[in-house]
């Protein structure tokens, strides 16, 4: 399982970043504000520095969180850092990382949906010359931040399948995911609907890999190979 998933995420994460990066430039430029959707088209004027610098802390965080909170419960749980239930929760971690980037990348690739600059030539007169400018679809930061986030999530919630604390755990990354979604799109970066989508592939991705590993067999050694 572990083998399968971590090698067809990283051919997945490779291609897709290989794909990506000789995308092109969006199809349109200047693009039609008309030719979007009401919510999209309400947020054309925003564009701050400010909410994009925060984004990239907000979603680092979210790995920051997952890797230390993960190591950190399991010294606290057993009394000592144990490197093979460590190391096995670390492979999930991976495996969603290189999934998730992966197919957003071949997402963003196979949409090529303009950013919201493009729509605003007068904001940003470099706009459409760049690759990333037609990548707006789905947002890549949401999509980490949730998928790792929720993957954390899992592993909490397996360690501990009654503990209060499990609802903190949950509140806390779905906040700092969710503001990470609201940021992309307050620094002009996205489009609503293009967090959205992020959210809900990043959960699916974060959700599903861990539970890849049920079914009554132990795939490791480490908590998050464990069957409920």
């Amino acid at each position: 399982m572990d083998g399968a998933l971590l090698g067809g995420g990283l051919a997945l994460f490779i291609g897709g970043r290989i794909a990506k990066a000789n995308v092109g430039g969006p199809a349109c430029f200047p693009c039609d504000p008309d030719a979007l959707n009401g919510l999209d088209r309400r947020t054309l004027g925003y564009k701050s520095d400010g909410a994009r610098i925060a984004s990239d802390l907000v979603r680092d965080s979210v790995l920051v969180l997952a890797v230390g909170g993960d190591l950190l419960d399991i010294a606290v749980v057993r009394g000592r850092l144990r490197l093979p239930e460590a190391a096995a929760d670390m492979v999930v971690l991976t495996e969603v990382f290189l999934l998730n980037d992966g197919l957003t990348s071949v997402v963003k690739t196979a949409v090529r949906r303009p950013r919201p600059d493009a729509y605003r030539p007068d904001r940003d007169p470099g706009a459409g010359e760049d690759s990333r400018d037609a990548q707006s679809f789905y947002s890549g930061h949401t999509s980490f931040a949730f998928a790792l986030g929720t993957a954390a999530t899992v592993t909490y919630w397996r360690r501990h399948p009654r503990a209060p604390a499990r609802w903190i755990v949950a509140g806390a990354y779905f906040a700092l995911a969710s503001a990470t979604a609201a940021l992309r799109v307050a620094a002009g970066q996205h489009f609503p609907t293009d967090v959205i989508a992020g959210a809900a592939a990043g959960t699916a991705v974060g959700a599903t890999v861990p539970l890849l590993h049920d079914h009554g067999a132990r795939a490791g050694p480490g908590t998050i190979a464990w069957t409920f």
